[in-house]
């Protein structure tokens, strides 16, 4: 039977780098490009990596919008 692992916590390491692990205990870095376009395009942005979350109802990497930190939605990490 093979066993799908969930992520359960992320955090900038660093440059474009993001520390992701996963709950079998794995944990992996992973280095984002930066030539996105479209509706991607955002993640250009050089601060995009620190507002990177875990959702955690689906287990997956979300990106906090910019506009909710001015509606007040959501508090900024320190």
């Amino acid at each position: 039977m093979k066993h799908n692992s969930q992520v359960c916590s992320v955090s900038c390491i660093g440059g474009r780098k993001l520390e992701v692990t996963f709950t079998d205990g794995v944990t992996r870095e992973l280095e984002i490009h930066n030539d996105w376009n479209g509706y991607l395009e955002p993640l250009n942005e050089g601060d995009f990596l620190v507002r990177v979350f875990v959702d955690p109802v689906a287990h997956r990497l979300r990106l906090v919008k910019r506009d909710w930190f001015r509606s007040g939605c959501i508090a900024r990490r320190s």
